[in-house]
C-alpha cells in the first residue's frame, strides 16, 4: 500500500536532466531521504501481494536500487510453487524496484523498513 510520494531532486542543464540528490519519501511517518546505506545491508524477501505482485514460475526478476541511477542487485528466477524471492546484500534505506522479465514498464518503486515491511510508492 502506498503511504505517500517519492520525489527525486533534479537539475536541468544543457538539455540534460541530472539527479541533484537522493529520493525524498514524503508521507511515510515523516520526510525520509532515501540514501542507500551500502555499509549496512539486509536480506530482503519479496512475497506475492494480492492485486499487485504474483510471481510466475520460471520467470526472472531483477532487483534494482537507486544511487543516482538504478543499480542491479541481481536476478532471481521464481521456482515452481514459489510465493517469494530472496535477495541478499540489499542496502538499507534504499529505493528499490523489482523488474520482471515480462515487464510493461508499470512497476512501482518501494522501500523495505527496518522491520522488513515493504512500502510501495
Amino acid at each position: 500500500m502506498s503511504k505517500g510520494v517519492v520525489y527525486l531532486p533534479i537539475y536541468y542543464s544543457n538539455g540534460k536532466v541530472t539527479p541533484a540528490g537522493y529520493p525524498i519519501a514524503e508521507g511515510y511517518q515523516h520526510e525520509l531521504v532515501l540514501e542507500p546505506d551500502t555499509i549496512h545491508r539486509q536480506v530482503v524477501t519479496i512475497e506475492n501481494q494480492d492485486k499487485y505482485l504474483f510471481l510466475q514460475s520460471g520467470k526472472k526478476y531483477k532487483l534494482l536500487y537507486w544511487n543516482n541511477k538504478w543499480k542491479s542487485l541481481g536476478t532471481k528466477t521464481a521456482m515452481q510453487g514459489s510465493t517469494s524471492l530472496l535477495f541478499d546484500n540489499v542496502p538499507k534505506n534504499a529505493l528499490l524496484l523489482l523488474i520482471p522479465e515480462y515487464s510493461k514498464g508499470l512497476e512501482r518503486p518501494f522501500m523495505i523498513t527496518d522491520e522488513g515491511k515493504r512500502i510501495w510508492w
